[in-house]
């Protein structure tokens, strides 16, 4: 049975960061729907692909893969690969507990660092 796993939520919220580890952990092919929306350019993030070849490329990477899990917003643009989904996860995070997720043992804050105050990152 294909896992096809989709994490969600605000921007900096961590999903991302969630995506990857279980990925990681359980072997699972990572997407980031940052990868399908853009088209690779320098810089990023300039240049938005079709509709059609984000959804045609994501189908292809979800077919040719057992299990995945997909992070990022689908909106406006992804809901007929909803039907493909066996878990849909809303990831929910207070401000400051989503800089620590979002970027592992912080984030820039002026010339600051927001870590935990053990010192280790969450996740």
């Amino acid at each position: 049975m294909r896992n096809v796993i989709h994490i969600y939520g605000a921007s900096g919220s961590g999903t991302s960061t969630l995506g990857r580890k279980i990925s990681e952990e359980l072997g699972y092919k990572f997407m980031d729907t940052d990868d399908y929306f853009w088209v690779p350019t320098n810089p990023q993030y300039t240049t938005k692909r079709s509709r059609e070849e984000r959804l045609a490329l994501m189908k292809k990477d979800i077919t040719e893969n057992e299990n995945v899990v997909i992070s990022g917003s689908l909106v406006d643009w992804g809901d007929e690969l909803i039907p493909m989904f066996t878990l849909v996860v809303r990831l929910v995070t207070d401000t400051e507990t989503k800089c620590i997720l979002s970027c592992g043992n912080g984030c820039s804050m002026g010339n600051e660092q927001a870590l935990l105050p053990s010192g280790n990152s969450a996740i």
